[in-house]
C-alpha cells in the first residue's frame, strides 16, 4: 500500500522546494514521494537527495536531472542486422534505407506490378533495374565479359538489350548487358529495329513540335 501524501504545511514547501532544486515539475515529487517507502518522520520533512537516489534521478549532458531507465536490447537494422541508433526507426544508415528501397521496387518489378520504365515517355529503363541487372551480371557484358571503366565517370558504359526489340518488354528473361560493341552488333540495333522502336517518343515529339513547342 502506498504511504499517504503529506497534507501540512511544511511537506508542501519542501515539494516546491525540492521540484526547484531537481528542476522538475511538482507533480515529478509528488509522483515519486508516492513511490518511497517514507517513515512517519520523513513524511513532515522531504530531503532531495533521498528521493533523487530512490526515484534513480542523475544529472544528464543538459544538466537537468532524469530518471534513469534500464537500457534493454539494442535494436537491429531491418537490412543488415546492425545495431542502431535508438531514435532511428529501422535503418542504421542511409546505404541501407536506399536499399531496402531497392529491393523493393525490384520485388514489384519481377511481381509485374511494375513495368520498369522511366521518363517523359515512359521509354527509359528504371535505375532500379539498371542497378539490378549490373548486379547480375557482375558489372560486366553478358557476351564478352568487358568491363572497362570510364575514368571520366567512374563506370561501365554498358548497355540494356531488349532481345526482341520492344522497348515496353522490360521483363527480366527480355533483358541483357552488354558494352557499346556487343549491343551493335545485334540485329535489332539502332536502324535495324525501325517499326519496333520508341514510336510514341518520335510521335510526341513531332506534335511537340508541330504545336510550337520548339521555337
Amino acid at each position: 500500500m502506498q504511504p499517504p501524501y503529506p497534507q501540512d504545511r511544511r511537506s508542501k514547501d519542501e515539494v516546491i522546494k525540492i521540484a526547484k532544486e531537481l528542476e522538475v515539475s511538482k507533480a515529478s515529487v509528488s509522483t515519486w514521494v508516492r513511490d518511497v517507502e517514507l517513515t512517519e518522520a520523513q513524511k513532515t520533512v522531504l530531503h532531495k537527495n533521498s528521493i533523487g537516489n530512490t526515484a534513480g534521478i542523475t544529472r544528464g549532458p543538459n544538466k537537468k536531472r532524469r530518471r534513469k531507465r534500464p537500457k534493454g536490447p539494442p535494436k537491429l537494422c531491418v537490412v543488415c542486422g546492425k545495431p542502431r541508433e535508438r531514435h532511428t526507426k529501422k535503418y542504421c544508415s542511409v546505404s541501407c534505407q536506399s536499399r531496402e528501397r531497392h529491393n523493393k521496387a525490384i520485388a514489384a518489378w519481377k511481381r509485374g506490378e511494375s513495368d520498369g520504365l522511366v521518363g517523359r515517355f515512359k521509354d527509359a529503363v528504371a535505375v532500379p533495374v539498371k542497378r539490378y541487372l549490373r548486379e547480375k551480371y557482375n558489372n560486366k557484358c553478358y557476351k564478352c565479359g568487358w568491363n572497362e571503366i570510364n575514368p571520366y565517370t567512374g563506370i561501365v558504359p554498358l548497355q540494356v538489350e531488349h532481345k526482341d526489340g520492344n522497348y515496353r518488354n522490360n521483363k527480366e528473361e527480355n533483358l541483357e548487358l552488354l558494352c557499346p560493341n556487343c549491343h551493335s552488333l545485334t540485329p535489332i540495333y539502332g536502324g535495324a529495329n525501325r517499326g519496333r522502336g520508341r514510336s510514341d517518343r518520335y510521335r510526341n515529339s513531332y506534335n511537340y513540335a508541330t504545336s510550337g513547342g520548339i521555337r
